[in-house]
């Protein structure tokens, strides 16, 4: 973490992460999963961004070929995955959700010490994230969600919805004529959107609540 600003993500468009852990299985206690996650969360909580786009995540397991050769102790590789990933996303992660991992690449390296190290590293579109501070969702159109920034003043907010409202009733009016998803989905922000399912932990707000509160703000 020494190495990685905590205000915005590298320009790059990559990020990795050190961590002297041994990783963890997930048929593994519900204990040794959350030690986990707090070691993970205690260094992605202290970035002031979230990613917001697609992702490529690359996994190494630094571990001592015995220990992967001549004992039953050491996972499975296919195994630790989803606790690793589950650590890094939420309100506390790196991303929103494991639905923004595009690719994915794990392998295990044969070194000599002891103790074990997991490196995690992050592909992404630089410019696909947002602050942490006051992030929300707006519940747009049944069950999808568009992240926002808490931090901006409300009169230009407004007309920001206002633009996202119109652009979902000509994609669903596109998507009914012609049948063309891309075409349809063309006309909506380049941000992509999130099934309300995939925000656990994230505040909220449908889009008539969100206009609602914005207008008593605006008139106080």
């Amino acid at each position: 973490m020494a190495d990685i600003d905590p205000k915005e993500p590298p320009v790059f468009g990559e990020l990795q992460f050190e961590f002297a852990l041994a990783p963890v299985s997930v048929q593994s206690k519900a204990a040794a999963k959350k030690t986990l996650a707090a070691a993970i969360r205690a260094s992605t909580r202290q970035l002031e961004y979230i990613l917001t786009g697609d992702v490529s995540v690359e996994v190494e397991w630094l571990v001592h070929a015995r220990a992967r050769y001549e004992s039953d102790a050491s996972p499975d590789i296919d195994n630790i995955i989803k606790p690793l990933l589950d650590s890094f996303a939420g309100p506390d992660g790196l991303i929103i959700d494991d639905c923004q991992i595009r690719s994915l690449g794990v392998a295990w390296i044969d070194w000599t010490r002891s103790d074990e190290q997991l490196r995690i590293s992050f592909r992404y579109s630089p410019d696909e994230w947002t602050s942490r501070a006051g992030l929300r969702f707006v519940q747009l159109s049944g069950n999808l969600c568009l992240p926002f920034e808490g931090g901006l003043p409300g009169d230009l907010l407004r007309p920001l919805l206002e633009h996202y409202e119109r652009a979902l009733i000509v994609s669903n009016e596109l998507d009914q004529l012609v049948g063309d998803y891309y075409l349809a989905r063309a006309v909506l922000p380049v941000q992509r959107l999130f099934h309300r399912t995939r925000i656990r932990g994230f505040p909220v707000s449908t889009l008539a609540a969100l206009k609602a509160e914005l207008s008593q703000d605006l008139q106080r």
